[in-house]
């Protein structure tokens, strides 16, 4: 396989209806100065409602994302917070599989507190680990948005190149 550069390495943040406008907008636009790579992901294509009424237009949709993780390009794939969002997650065959491939190619996952308990549930259900694996990244009690979204930026500058 042949040597990426680290510019290849793109984030995706899943927007899902119901998804918390403030974070998703937070975490996109603070990669997106950082002069990284990161897209909004529906889970079909068109417009996504949000918690609170906005609506915003994915960069892709779920499918075009399942076709960047088996390529292993994915940095860091961002769980929208809210139990509708991540019902919803759970019940669609095709993100397991996301999940997993992002690990495999040495990507990320990062969440709060309940996408990290979906997240284990997967891992589990695989058997591959029984402890947290080691590409989760969990959003911090009290941590916020801007806070965590920084945390995301480090972590992408200083990520080794893909290989």
């Amino acid at each position: 396989m042949p040597t990426r550069n680290r510019s290849q390495r793109c984030s995706y943040v899943l927007l899902v209806d119901g998804f918390d406008e403030i974070e998703a907008i937070t975490v996109l636009g603070t990669l997106r100065r950082a002069g990284l790579c990161v897209k909004g992901v529906g889970l079909t294509g068109g417009l996504v409602g949000g918690a609170h009424g906005m609506w915003l237009k994915p960069d892709m949709t779920f499918t075009e994302l399942c076709d960047q993780a088996a390529a292993a390009t994915v940095g860091v794939l961002l769980l929208p917070e809210g139990r509708r969002c991540l019902a919803r997650l759970e019940t669609d065959p095709r993100f397991q599989r996301v999940v997993g491939q992002v690990f495999a190619g040495g990507g990320r996952v990062a969440a709060g507190r309940a996408g990290m308990r979906l997240v284990r549930r997967i891992v589990l259900q695989d058997g591959t680990v029984a402890d947290d694996p080691p590409g989760l990244i969990g959003r911090e009690v009290g941590q916020s948005t801007e806070e965590f979204a920084s945390g995301l930026v480090r972590w992408l500058e200083q990520s080794p190149p893909l290989s």
